[in-house]
């Protein structure tokens, strides 16, 4: 389990397509965890690549960053969160 539970995730540039003048795709983003992760994890660290895509054609893509640290939550964590479930305080 990781402390904090939830963190944003950035592309780390913009993603650019250059078309031609009055083409139009028809893309979706997609975003791919890398399987490998292991805490803790740094503010900046890759843990992905977005991409967009039409169908199987990919346009662009870019590395996706977290934006703070994650850490192994610890005993104490895991035992403010049970107290919180069963006060359903969450």
């Amino acid at each position: 389990m990781a402390k904090p539970e939830k963190v944003r995730l950035i592309a780390n540039e913009d993603l650019k397509i250059l078309l031609e003048k009055g083409t139009k795709i028809n893309y979706e983003t997609k975003i791919e965890l890398f399987k490998d992760l292991k805490l803790p994890i740094k503010k900046g660290d890759a843990v992905g690549i977005i991409k967009a895509v039409e169908g199987e054609k990919v346009y662009a893509q870019a590395q996706v960053i977290v934006d703070q640290d994650i850490n192994k939550a610890t005993y104490f964590d895991l035992l403010e969160k049970m107290f919180k479930i069963y006060l359903n305080l969450r």
